[in-house]
């Protein structure tokens, strides 16, 4: 699902205003420094941070595959193997993850499932819960903006997967 005009302007006016903030921490940055050595170590110290920030800003690094990507993949697929634990079937555990994780929000539930079933037939059940556990990353999220970390996310459910499967018992 794509995101909405208004989540894409909500999203480029809170980099803007990033960017303004990193440009006045990189000033404030080059001035503090400036009273301890020289100005050009300064200035190079300052644009790197400056530089380093954007980075991280523009390529989500920090907020996509940081802990709480990585924390809402394993939760997700927590529930999943607790719920198969405790003797839910697979499409039953399947619909316990998506309400514990929206139990509140009826909206995002039905938003996920069509998501989810627009994917079409999923050959394995293990599969399935891997491509419901990508929808709802990509879900709060609001899309993944580049292909290499669609790859690194769906690597992160893979191992996380094979991790809560041989943990719990469950394949």
């Amino acid at each position: 699902m794509q995101p909405t005009r208004k989540k894409i302007m909500l999203r480029k006016n809170v980099n803007k205003i990033l960017l303004i903030l990193s440009c006045l921490f990189a000033i404030s940055i080059f001035f503090l420094l400036k009273l301890f050595v020289s100005a050009w170590i300064a200035l190079a110290i300052a644009l790197f941070v400056l530089v380093l920030i954007f980075y991280s800003s523009v390529f989500h690094i920090g907020t996509i595959l940081g802990p709480a990507g990585l924390g809402l993949i394993k939760a997700n697929l927590i529930a999943y193997f607790m719920a198969r634990k405790k003797g839910k079937s697979h499409s039953e555990a399947l619909s316990w993850v998506v309400l514990s994780r929206y139990f509140f929000s009826k909206d995002s539930r039905e938003i996920i499932w069509s998501k989810f079933t627009d994917e079409g037939e999923h050959d394995t059940p293990e599969n399935e819960i891997k491509s419901l556990v990508y929808c709802i990353f990509e879900y709060e999220y609001g899309g993944i903006p580049n292909p290499k970390l669609v790859l690194k996310a769906v690597r992160a459910i893979n191992k996380k997967y094979s991790i809560f499967s041989q943990k719990y018992l469950v394949l």
